[in-house]
């Protein structure tokens, strides 16, 4: 089992806390997380529709507007490539929606996506066929900022091409391409914004320079930014600044008035759209639209998100439940011989990494093993599916541990490589897989990382039993959307008495505790932690650290804890 999570106390407060919010509780938790004056938290708390921020501080943004107003004014062919997960999906979604109306004719504007056998990014298959279809203008969003290769492949055919992307860029852009995008300009307030916000920004310049862009069947431009809040969550973009309010705005249309595709995809999450949440997002939805990719073509995704008929939109999303349900038996699959794989070696509890690789594995599923297993083993996790040439997959990594950072001075050793700190992937050659292996043991090695690395958890701040009320929980929600960069905080309860106990689940997996002394109760359940009973016996104390969660129990509303971690009172 992995190690218990180290609890990080929360920030002190100043003896003198200003009253931010009108309720003590919530005037610790906007503190702790920055906001620190009334104006300021009265913007965070604000439930009000945000006005679009200013798109013209993205870099180069004016020119590739100019380009693309031109070429809808006289008709020039546009085609727009994206890519396969929920990012590249929604943000090409959004483009082709919002130029809708500026179309000189129809099919004046063609997508294409990656197939997850072509690989991320653009390929000389998806050129061919834009040339094919008279594409002058070619558009690459959430791709193509450090592709000098198929940028100038794409010029060759004779395509002007603009990158819409958030990728970190290697050395220079493409020459000759207009790209877009906040790296280009360290201070830009744009720098955590996925490719679908890119495209959102871009949209509204459109906008300004007279183009007649709107959210779909007449509805308004800012109608777009459900397609942000997918993209957004889907890519673990930080819920702060630009993209909190994006994100905020973006589901509350979703609850309010959901497109028959996003509809269609709550429904086969068995959710209904007025009750989903940011938190919900990245467990219900996201992971859909993400399997049509993950298992070979991304079209359905991409047709179900456009789809404009409830019928046309449920057969999408029926087919889109039969895709995800192979993509969890492939992974359980795979998890299975992955473990086999680790544990068939003998001093495999030592060792600072894993490098695991299988030609029957499926390319489109290692990364969701790799960051299960990075989680349970706690050290970085490298998951390849191999050809018998080469291997294609992910690598997960641990807090503390910047995995790209660690690999990039061996970039000659890689076919393929790019991602950010705690993710990556990469094609590599099979008779490369040692030296990879012995890379990145080393890297981990020379930081000191603790292996396994133990999870953390931050406190928000501690409370009493008697503090969890619906009033407390009110409160909390109004710090709404949660996710990263903005979790739901996390509270702690100090020498709470156990007073029942019990095993539950149809495997019996999980735990839950009733907390309390019989006057002031509540229930509190640990996912997973059947194998901690007896650390939580009744009549025991123990501190537990856990989140407020308000749901319904026979048509009733109540409370209950949702634990992250417990331990015996005075255990430090």
């Amino acid at each position: 089992m992995p190690p218990h999570p180290i609890w990080i106390d929360p920030e002190p407060l100043p003896s003198h806390l200003p009253d931010l919010a009108g309720n003590a509780l919530l005037n610790a938790l906007l503190w702790r997380i920055g906001v620190r004056d009334r104006q300021a938290a009265s913007d965070f708390l604000s439930n009000r529709m945000r006005p679009s921020p200013d798109p013209f501080l993205l870099p180069n943004l004016d020119r590739a507007a100019h380009r693309v107003t031109t070429a809808l004014a006289t008709g020039e062919r546009i085609g727009i490539f994206g890519d396969y997960d929920v990012d590249g999906i929604t943000a090409t979604a959004l483009l082709l929606t919002a130029f809708q109306p500026a179309q000189r004719e129809p099919e004046q504007v063609v997508a294409r996506l990656p197939r997850r056998e072509e690989g991320y990014g653009l390929n000389e298959a998806a050129l061919d066929e834009f040339e094919a279809e008279g594409v002058s203008l070619l558009i690459a969003v959430d791709c193509g900022s450090s592709d000098h290769h198929h940028v100038a492949a794409a010029q060759e055919r004779g395509m002007d091409v603009v990158v819409l992307d958030h990728h970190l860029i290697v050395g220079e852009s493409p020459e000759g391409a207009i790209v877009v995008s906040a790296r280009l300009d360290p201070e830009s307030p744009y720098l955590h914004c996925c490719s679908a916000a890119i495209a959102y920004l871009f949209t509204s310049a459109l906008a300004q320079h007279g183009v007649p862009v709107d959210g779909g069947e007449g509805r308004p431009e800012t109608d777009l930014l459900d397609f942000v809040a997918l993209g957004t969550i889907g890519d673990v973009c930080p819920l702060t600044g630009v993209n909190r309010d994006f994100v905020r705005d973006g589901v509350r249309l979703i609850q309010r008035s959901p497109r028959p595709g996003i509809r269609a995809l709550c429904d086969a999450a068995s959710v209904t759209p007025a009750d989903l949440s940011s938190e919900d997002i990245p467990f219900r939805i996201t992971p859909r639209i993400n399997a049509a990719g993950r298992m070979g073509d991304p079209r359905i995704a991409l047709d179900l998100l456009l789809a404009t008929d409830r019928w046309e939109a449920s057969m999408l999303a029926n087919e889109i439940e039969r895709i995800n349900s192979r993509r969890k038996q492939i992974g359980d699959q795979i998890a299975n011989e992955a473990e086999a794989q680790i544990h068939t070696d003998a001093g495999w509890e030592s060792r600072a990494c894993f490098v695991l690789h299988d030609e029957a594995w499926h390319a489109g599923v290692v990364g969701i093993v790799a960051g299960k297993f990075a989680n349970r083993y706690g050290r970085p996790l490298v998951v390849l599916s191999d050809d018998g040439d080469y291997g294609r997959g992910s690598a997960r990594s641990v807090p503390g541990f910047n995995i790209v950072e660690a690999l990039s001075g061996r970039r000659e050793i890689f076919d393929h490589f790019g991602g950010h700190s705690q993710a990556a992937g990469m094609t590599i050659s099979l008779g490369l897989i040692d030296t990879l292996r012995d890379t990145l043991e080393s890297a981990v090695l020379a930081t000191g990382l603790q292996i396994p690395a133990p999870p953390s958890i931050t406190i928000a701040a501690d409370v009493r039993l008697e503090h969890l009320t619906a009033a407390t929980f009110d409160a909390i929600e109004r710090m709404q959307p949660f996710g990263a960069g903005n979790e739901r905080p996390i509270l702690r309860l100090r020498n709470v008495p156990v007073r029942e106990q019990l095993i539950m689940g149809q495997d019996r997996s999980h735990l839950r505790l009733t907390l309390g002394t019989g006057g002031n109760d509540i229930k509190a359940v640990f996912w997973s932690a059947a194998h901690r009973a007896k650390e939580a016996l009744p009549g025991s104390r123990i501190d537990v650290a856990g989140v407020l969660r308000r749901d319904m129990w026979n048509g009733r509303e109540q409370l209950r804890l949702e634990l992250k971690d417990f331990r015996t009172s005075g255990e430090r």
